[in-house]
């Protein structure tokens, strides 16, 4: 665990309790009189505390220090995901995270399954525990949207990501970062790539072989820095 994170972070005091003082002082065995770092996932800081008063379910944290350290991905990307199984989203929102999300933003698609429900608190813990472990000064952010045409009106660099479409090695971003967007089992219905020939939104795909909704979302996030316009520094 590179930090820990707590939403009062950068408070003077703060009173640790409940799950995260049992991780840190239980389950890590933590020493009370070692420096604990925080951070709050809003500002780019790491705070330093140190333990004033430990009880047997509660820890008095006083800030010693604080210092400026950004930690946020090179190459962020924002990507559209039709509604799938909570547990599947769930899965890959760690890799999402670790490998320099920005923007998760879930929509309902026509094909899209309707008998859940998503759990955006659950999604926050599982987000805060990833940053966490890798580092990242702050998390992906999350957005459920009512449709596909929605997330076209909130981004107009949108693309799809089809099986009918170009390879990413003859993409073309108009700016970055772009938002792709990944169809439920079943792809995009005919009325949704209807809509997006009329939109004029490029379509984009990984090769031959079919992907699974969240296998298509951790390869598209892979290569996120070819949906940025690199130019190479001259040499002088």
């Amino acid at each position: 665990m590179q930090f820990c994170y707590h939403q009062e972070a950068g408070a003077t005091q703060i009173l640790l309790e409940g799950e995260k003082f049992r991780h840190i002082y239980k389950s890590r065995r933590s020493c009370a009189e070692s420096k604990l770092w925080l951070r709050n996932l809003r500002d780019d800081f790491l705070y330093a505390y140190r333990c004033q008063e430990c009880k047997r379910e509660q820890a008095l944290l006083i800030l010693e220090s604080q210092h400026e350290f950004k930690n946020i991905p090179k190459y962020p990307l924002n990507i559209a995901l039709a509604m799938i199984e909570p547990k599947n989203i769930e899965k890959i929102l760690p890799f999402l995270n670790e490998m320099g999300c920005e923007k998760l933003i879930l929509f309902w698609a026509d094909l899209s399954q309707r008998h859940f429900r998503i759990d955006e608190k659950r999604l926050q813990r599982i987000l805060h525990s990833s940053s966490e472990q890798c580092g990242r000064s702050d998390c992906v952010q999350l957005e459920i949207l009512p449709h596909l045409q929605a997330v076209f009106e909130a981004d107009s660099t949108l693309m799809l990501f089809d099986f009918e479409g170009k390879g990413l090695e003859n993409i073309v971003v108009s700016k970055s970062p772009a938002t792709i967007a990944i169809g439920p089992e079943g792809g995009f219905s005919p009325k949704e790539k209807q809509f997006a020939k009329e939109a004029k939104i490029q379509l984009i795909c990984g090769g031959n072989l079919i992907l699974r909704s969240e296998t298509a979302a951790t390869y598209i996030q892979a290569n996120a820095h070819l949906f940025y316009d690199i130019i190479p520094h001259s040499e002088s």
